[in-house]
């Protein structure tokens, strides 16, 4: 701030020096310190909003820090899918070095997480389970 400061300083006395009439010097200067001040009055506005919106922002990062807390805890109980491969139930897990990928324990293929769980697991496959009269899509939904 010190810097901005000093140029703006030599800015006024290199606009003083080149005023020689008083009273034309002395309107100009009042005239440039009322847009200093206006200036500095609108840079602590901006600093006030500034500061609102980071603490926006940290309360908006706390809640999705906390959904995805909630989330990741659903993946902390014991989880199974099938092995697309072998057939096997395995242990559904995240891998702690966020890959998409985990080996099966039994065939040792590697499997994509997607591959574990089909979009229709448990029911008959439709496209409309929300609608259909089979059996099996209307025990999903229970």
């Amino acid at each position: 701030m010190s810097e901005l400061k000093d140029k703006l300083t030599k800015q006024v006395i290199k606009i003083s020096d080149s005023i020689s009439d008083e009273k034309e010097k002395t309107a100009v200067l009042d005239t440039l310190k009322d847009m200093v001040q206006t200036f500095t009055e609108h840079v602590v506005t901006l600093g006030e909003k500034q500061l609102e919106l980071e603490k926006r922002v940290e309360e908006v990062y706390d809640v999705l820090t906390a959904i995805e807390d909630e989330m990741m805890s659903i993946f902390d109980e014991e989880m199974e899918g099938e092995c697309p491969y072998c057939g096997e139930t395995i242990p559904f897990y995240i891998p702690e070095d966020g890959s998409q990928e985990i080996e099966c324990p039994n065939c040792h293929n590697t499997i994509e997480l997607e591959m574990m769980f089909d979009d229709h697991d448990g029911c008959c496959g439709c496209d409309d389970c929300d609608d259909c009269d089979h059996k099996d899509c209307d025990d999903d939904d229970e």
